[in-house]
């Protein structure tokens, strides 16, 4: 992990929140494509829940794993459309809180790799946030040919670019099948945060390679972009950067997504 300051991770969180729930008012019934099935107001359900499970491991201190309802459990007690904005806004000013208020030796629950729990946390919830106001930006556009897909900052984009493929898909090593599959060789280079990863994905999980790969699939763009697209956000316009056929092809094969297990 690329350390940042936790105000970076909060100043993010703050205003990706705050966007997400601007968008969503005016379209609460509108699809979401890149959540099949899902319409707006279901994903500013799945937002505040995951806001107030964060808040709780910050606040709480807790140093296990709890118990979670399904997210079909949790799309069904929500609160009713008329409420649902103010509702996510106090869950999210309550993660805003416990983040800013706990100590920085923090001690509690995390499941990928951080310099500590309280970066981990504000870092995680920085990026459900910006990815999820995505969602909502990109279902504000199937209705509204004016909406406009906001770009994420470079150094936050780049973080989560990092997050995906340093954190979520190196973990899931049952995923990996090396002795059937030699993995795809992959370059990723976001131009504008002059960085670059170059692995190989096995199945679905992302092993590192130093130096260079003789067959690869080379994409390269802003950081923006590239991050909405590793997270299986793409647009129209992603055909155009060199190498994304390639790569949609591939993460589509080998059903590359986030999974919490």
């Amino acid at each position: 992990m690329e350390a940042r300051r936790l105000d970076d991770y909060l100043r993010a969180l703050s205003d990706e929140g705050r966007r997400l729930r601007e968008v969503a008012a005016d379209c609460p019934d509108a699809g979401v494509p890149s959540c099949p099935g899902w319409r707006v107001r279901d994903l500013v359900t799945h937002v505040g829940f995951v806001h107030r499970w964060a808040t709780r491991y910050v606040a709480e201190g807790l140093e296990g794993p709890i118990p979670e309802p399904s997210e079909a459990e949790i799309l069904a007690t929500g609160p009713l459309t008329e409420d649902l904005l103010e509702w996510s806004r106090v869950g999210h000013e309550g993660l805003l809180e416990a983040l800013r208020a706990a100590p920085a030796d923090l001690r509690c629950w995390s499941f990928l790799p951080a310099p500590s729990p309280l970066l981990f946390w504000a870092r995680r919830q920085a990026h459900e946030t910006t990815i999820h106001r995505i969602d909502v930006e990109l279902a504000a556009s199937q209705c509204d040919t004016d909406a406009v897909l906001t770009p994420v900052p470079v150094d936050l984009a780049a973080d989560g670019i990092a997050e995906l493929l340093e954190g979520f898909l190196r973990r899931r090593r049952r995923d990996a099948t090396p002795e059937d599959d030699p993995g795809a060789g992959v370059v990723i280079v976001a131009e504008d945060a002059e960085r670059t990863w170059t692995f190989r994905l096995v199945g679905r999980v992302v092993v590192p390679v130093e130096g260079q790969l003789p067959d690869h699939v080379e994409v390269r763009g802003s950081a923006s972009q590239l991050y909405r697209m590793l997270w299986n956000r793409w647009i129209a316009a992603d055909a155009t950067l060199p190498g994304s056929s390639e790569l949609r092809r591939l993460w589509g094969e080998r059903r590359v997504r986030v999974t919490w297990e």
